[in-house]
Formats: C-alpha cells, sequence, structure tokens
C-alpha cells in the first residue's frame, strides 16, 4: 500500500481560497528559487522529495521533522551537519509556506 502526500499553501488557507495540492515540481522550481540553485530536469533540490516527502507521507509533520534535524544538525563531532542545516533550511520554508496531507492507498 503506497503513502501519498500532498501540499497545500498556507496563503491559500488564509484566504480561504478553494484549497487544491501544489504540484510538486512547482513546489522544487520554489524551493529552487529560494535556495538560489537551477531546477534539475529530473531530480528533486537536495532530495527533498526522497527524504522529507517520504516523511510526510508517513505522516511525520514538518516540525517534527525540523526537531529532528536540529537535534542531528547539533551533534558534536558529526559527519552529517552540512546536510541537516540544508535540511533545516527546507523544512523551514516549506512549514512557512505549506501545510500537507497524508493518507495510505490500497
Amino acid at each position: 500500500m503506497p503513502n501519498c502526500f500532498c501540499l497545500y499553501r498556507k496563503a491559500d488557507i488564509d484566504s480561504k481560497l478553494e484549497l487544491k495540492a501544489v504540484p510538486l515540481n512547482i513546489v522544487d522550481a520554489e524551493l529552487c528559487a529560494y535556495m538560489h540553485i537551477e531546477v534539475h530536469p529530473t531530480d528533486y533540490a537536495f532530495s527533498w522529495f526522497d527524504v522529507i516527502g517520504l516523511r510526510l507521507a508517513l505522516g511525520q509533520s514538518f516540525i517534527e521533522q525540523i526537531a529532528n534535524a536540529e537535534e542531528h544538525a547539533t551533534e558534536p563531532n558529526s559527519d552529517d551537519t552540512e546536510y541537516y542545516i540544508e535540511q533545516l533550511k527546507i523544512l523551514r520554508w516549506l512549514d512557512a509556506n505549506f501545510t500537507f496531507d497524508s493518507w495510505v492507498e490500497r
């Protein structure tokens, strides 16, 4: 059974507009603009879909993921500190701009 997720703009919730899921390639393009990098033709930036997206699909909120990344980013003598710092930038940007829904399909 696949675990799924979609993202909605917080601005649409605040303005009472009809909620429509934002295509993930659009989210990726906006993330790339925020991070000042070029959009890759086939891969999501920083593999956010594979890591953050999977955790969203499994029901882990942005806040939970941020707490986890903060914990790992501050571990002494960690080789992954830079990775978690990048994840924190992405997670905080996503949390500031989007909300999510997750579900399991049968």
